[in-house]
């Protein structure tokens, strides 16, 4: 099976950068509390901007969770 285009985006890059929403979205569990809505953006050698290639949720902003 074949990488997929990100894949072989993130391969290319020396630097990839997380972004972080800062409590934007709301938990879809039944507490209803924060939610963060990570990216993992690189720049495309096409266009040379940015690109998303990930995106992730999770209801901590710790390091460790990250």
């Amino acid at each position: 099976m074949g990488r997929s285009v990100a894949e072989e985006i993130l391969l290319k890059q020396e630097d990839i950068n997380l972004d972080s929403t800062h409590k934007r979205c709301v938990s879809f569990l039944s507490d209803r509390g924060d939610c963060y809505l990570f990216s993992l953006v690189t720049r495309s050698d096409v266009t040379n901007k940015g690109c998303p290639v990930a995106f992730f949720i999770t209801n901590s902003e710790s390091s460790f969770t990250i």
